[in-house]
């Protein structure tokens, strides 16, 4: 059995957002770490993302990238949704409890689920408005 705390993990006040890529397969992530600028709104629970793109190159030329900004598109909640943590704390392993070929028994730990309700669920989606500014096409 694990003991379940329900209820905010964090000790400043804030909120908690589920960032989701629908539009990006799985096995080919957007590379977070080429990241140049990012744009937060909390309370709107709107965020943009300038993201570098890199770009096949061809055999003679050097590769290079492109710029993609991602803008957030608030989603609404159909059930509630719940982030956790489970916390576990290790036993001192000093051969002293009797139990598993290590020393230690899965008795020996302490372990405890903390879950907190998420404020908001976000879907990041390419923003196509520079090809209407190249096209003169204004909506």
């Amino acid at each position: 059995r694990i003991p379940v705390m329900i209820g905010p993990m964090r000790e400043r006040a804030g909120s908690i957002c589920l960032v989701q890529y629908p539009l990006r397969p799985r096995w080919r992530p957007y590379e977070l770490d080429r990241l140049s600028g990012a744009q937060v709104r909390p309370k709107q629970h709107q965020l943009v993302f300038d993201l570098e793109i890199p770009v096949a190159a061809d055999a003679d030329s050097k590769p290079s990238s492109q710029m993609c900004k991602l803008s957030s598109t608030a989603t609404a909640h159909k059930t509630p949704y719940a982030i956790g943590l489970l916390r576990v704390e290790n036993p001192a392993t000093d051969g002293s409890s009797s139990g598993d070929e290590d020393g230690v028994s899965s008795r020996d730990f302490k372990a405890i689920l903390h879950l907190a309700p998420l404020d908001a669920c976000v879907q990041m989606r390419p923003d196509l408005s520079h090809i209407d500014e190249e096209t003169g096409d204004g909506a």
